[in-house]
């Protein structure tokens, strides 16, 4: 079972001053503009950090007229968690903060546990804010985190990007990912905790040595006497955040002069040129490709990478059908290469159960017809289980040939049981009451930054207009 804390005195070690309001008010205010009664979503695990993230937002928006909606997911990867979902609701609601739990459903991964939870943890909470129409979702990482990014990033060969560690703010096509708390150490989150009175819960996977992060955190004292202090890491990722707002913009050309992007996920990278440019350029724009087609809210990194990036700077000669990277497939083409996502890589599944939108594996918005919603059909992978007599039937709209094969496996289908009933991208709609979807191909994390002003609808501009 997991450690509750009991908040039963102050921790040993020197005294450590809680967030104030104002200081909060200032590290939001660095964020960017926010629309009048902003509505904010905050991620909340149940831990210290994301619990004083949570109370530090609930005094935020109350004093702006605000609303605050807190998420928490069940991963069901241990058999408590679904009673410390429900303990972290409670306390939420004892706050006066509203709070939706979401479930990650279907199969579980044998392996690489971590990083399959976050991925599915970030959609499912970017799907939740889409729902909603929320369009800042607040994460609690702080300095601590931050600097172990930064340890981590330096032992896997990350580039000057990687290094600058985790962004304050990053975009994707609908939502914004604020990370308020990253100058802010951990335990002036407990302290605010501790103020006010708050419990949390202790993940014993925070100190489980099968994981880099706590191994990490158990080196932590002899890293700080040899001048590797968190503070002194954080320093490093901030100076380097602005070389690498300077990179995402020479990315950004060399991507709309060489990428195009089809409506089926994948990618035609005309590679000709890419010698031409810088390689941690090169490095910089493939790792966005990878990311939005991927699904992946964080960049690769290591000698995959920097292989990978080498072989496009060649024209793509030296890529073979079977290599892959951070869940994507690269293959030669005739104008260089094609990138798609790889199918072995998708683990979203799911049951359609209302006609609401659906983000699938971070890449396809689906909206389901109402026969669908009523059928409980399951979308997930193409994969190698639908053949290829069974796509023909199924393609009312005759797109079948104009999509890749290497990409088929990768597109989203209906399901019940074995039997696939429709596959989106091959159907044109008609009816309701016809079992189906309608689909788009809208990343979480766009190809490029999307530097776009947040304003509802309805929302005045100075000069009085409606925007």
């Amino acid at each position: 079972m997991p450690l509750i804390s009991t908040q039963g005195g102050a921790e040993a070690g020197p005294i450590v001053d809680a967030v104030t309001g104002p200081e909060f008010d200032r590290l939001m205010a660095a964020l960017g503009g926010f629309e009048p009664a902003p509505t904010l979503a905050v991620a909340v695990s149940g831990g210290a950090d994301s619990m004083a993230l949570a109370l530090l937002c609930r005094n935020w928006v109350k004093a702006r007229d605000g609303r605050l909606l807190a998420l928490t997911v069940d991963h069901g990867l241990r058999p408590e968690s679904a009673a410390e979902a429900a303990l972290v609701s409670l306390r939420l609601a004892a706050l006066g903060i509203e709070t939706r739990c979401l479930a990650w459903t279907g199969p579980a991964p044998s392996t690489g546990i971590q990083a399959a939870a976050r991925t599915a943890r970030h959609a499912l909470l970017e799907e939740a804010c889409a729902r909603t129409g929320i369009l800042h979702l607040l994460l609690a990482h702080h300095r601590d985190d931050q600097a172990e990014t930064v340890l981590l990033r330096l032992a896997g060969r990350s580039g000057l990007r990687g290094l600058a560690g985790m962004a304050a703010v990053s975009e994707s096509a609908t939502m914004r990912r604020l990370r308020p708390l990253l100058t802010v150490p951990s335990s002036r989150l407990r302290a605010t905790c501790r103020q006010s009175g708050i419990e949390w819960i202790e993940d014993p996977s925070n100190a489980d040595p099968r994981f880099t992060r706590p191994r990490l955190r158990a080196i932590r004292a002899p890293l700080a006497r040899a001048g590797l202090t968190p503070e002194r890491l954080a320093d490093l990722a901030g100076r380097l955040g602005a070389a690498r707002r300077q990179g995402d913009a020479w990315a950004a050309s060399l991507l709309a002069r060489t990428v195009t992007m089809h409506g089926e996920g994948y990618a035609i990278l005309s590679t000709e040129t890419w010698r031409d440019w810088p390689a941690d350029v090169v490095r910089h724009a493939l790792a966005a490709c990878l990311m939005c087609l991927g699904g992946r809210p964080y960049p690769p990194r290591g000698r995959s990478l920097d292989r990978v990036a080498a072989a496009l700077t060649v024209g793509g000669r030296s890529i073979s059908g079977g290599d892959t990277l951070a869940g994507c497939r690269l293959l030669p083409n005739a104008v260089g290469v094609l990138l798609c996502r790889e199918p072995a890589a998708i683990i979203d599944w799911r049951t359609v159960q209302s006609e609401a939108s659906i983000l699938w594996d971070r890449r396809f918005t689906l909206a389901p017809t109402d026969a669908a919603a009523r059928a409980g059909v399951v979308v997930a992978r193409l994969g190698s289980q639908a053949s290829r007599r069974r796509l023909r039937a199924l393609d009312a709209a005759g797109r079948l040939g104009a999509i890749p094969a290497a990409v088929l496996p990768s597109l989203p289908g209906l399901w019940r049981g074995e039997t696939l009933l429709a596959v989106p991208h091959l159907q044109t709609l008609t009816s309701a009451n016809e079992i189906g979807a309608r689909v788009r191909f809208q990343p979480a994390t766009a190809l490029t930054t999307a530097g776009f002003a947040v304003a509802p609808r309805g929302c005045r501009s100075t000069k009085g207009d409606y925007l």
